[in-house]
């Protein structure tokens, strides 16, 4: 009887921190967004998250939908986590930056970015202007309507490298 009590005990106290994870929606530039961190395995990513919905190459891949919000990683040739993006507004840093902020919360909030520039705006279609920030954090805003469309984080080091060869 007392060795049934230990073992619900132990399965008790290793499930909670995995239900805690999934209802982790904290960015921390340069490090993560909710339970997907920057170098984690494929493995890791898929033990996490489960299957995701959708695929891009084989080294995108994607959980929830457009309508309400999508959680997306990108890993490298080795299968390692390098890129991470929200457009689901659940996900927020500490200092309540998140999908639907406007760019001015956003520059009071961060400050101003080290970098930005203009690219195609694949969320949706309209115009966008991407903010670097050096701690890994990289911001998608709507530019007509001044609201971040989508977070990313990446290594700081990545941003750096990103952002500088946008200029």
């Amino acid at each position: 009887m007392l060795r049934i009590a230990c073992l619900a005990l132990t399965t008790i106290i290793v499930a909670e921190p995995i239900a805690q994870q999934a209802q982790d929606h904290l960015i921390v530039p340069g490090e993560r967004i909710g339970p997907i961190s920057i170098g984690m395995s494929t493995k890791q990513l898929f033990a996490v998250m489960g299957d995701p919905n959708a695929t891009n190459g084989g080294h995108s891949y994607t959980w929830g939908s457009k309508e309400s919000g999508e959680l997306s990683a990108s890993t490298d040739l080795n299968g390692v986590v390098t890129w991470i993006t929200t457009t689901h507004p659940a996900f927020a840093t500490s200092d309540a930056v998140q999908v639907g902020s406007s760019s001015l919360m956003v520059m009071a909030t961060l400050g101003r970015p080290g970098t930005s520039f203009k690219p195609y705006c694949a969320y949706d279609g309209s115009h966008c202007e991407f903010h670097c920030y050096k701690s890994g954090l990289m911001v998608d805003y709507n530019t007509v309507a001044g609201r971040v469309l989508a977070l990313n984080v990446v290594s700081p080091k990545k941003v750096l490298k990103l952002c500088d060869r946008k200029k």
